[in-house]
């Protein structure tokens, strides 16, 4: 028995189609309304590289067409690029003082999550976490190369965001 987000790739010519089981999911199927399945279409373009179209397969099919996939297709990539290429979890990209390692990479998986299921929202976090530290790092001048060094990867993450057409737009 299909599951929810089973999913099969298929490929006709040039173009490289996802269909997504989503009939026996709890939520009607819609990338842009629900965090869930804009998360798990994520993470199945994480897997599975670049697509043209997208189909939610339901009662009804929800087809997104290239020039909407093309913005996943980014965020995919951005993803897992600061994942498994920037490796931004690595406590050198932290912080040099162990004590900030904790809170600092609650903070990194939460923008990673948010990457998933609000692009958007992820670059606001960011932008506003980058001068939150700033911040931080004026009234904690002993703890600055600590700040300085998760300064830097909140600076590669916003980076790598601004770089997509879904934030330039």
């Amino acid at each position: 028995m299909a599951k929810c987000f089973d999913y099969k790739v298929e490929r006709e010519g040039g173009e490289t189609n996802l269909i997504i089981n989503c009939l026996p999911c709890p939520l009607y199927p819609s990338i842009e309304d629900h965090k869930m399945y804009m998360s798990k279409v994520i993470d199945i373009l994480a897997q599975v590289g670049h697509v043209s179209t997208i189909t939610l397969a339901s009662e009804r099919n929800y087809v997104y067409p290239f020039d909407q996939v093309k913005y996943l297709n980014e965020i995919s990539d951005v993803y897992v690029d600061l994942l498994k290429r920037k490796k931004i979890t690595r406590k050198e990209n932290l912080s040099v003082d162990r004590r900030f390692i904790p809170e600092r990479f609650n903070i990194i998986v939460k923008i990673l999550n948010m990457i998933k299921s609000d692009p958007v929202g992820a670059y606001l976090y960011t932008v506003r976490r980058q001068r939150e530290e700033e911040a931080k790092k004026q009234m904690n001048q002993q703890y600055a190369k600590s700040y300085d060094v998760f300064i830097k990867t909140l600076e590669i993450i916003k980076n790598e965001l601004e770089s997509t057409q879904l934030i330039k737009d």
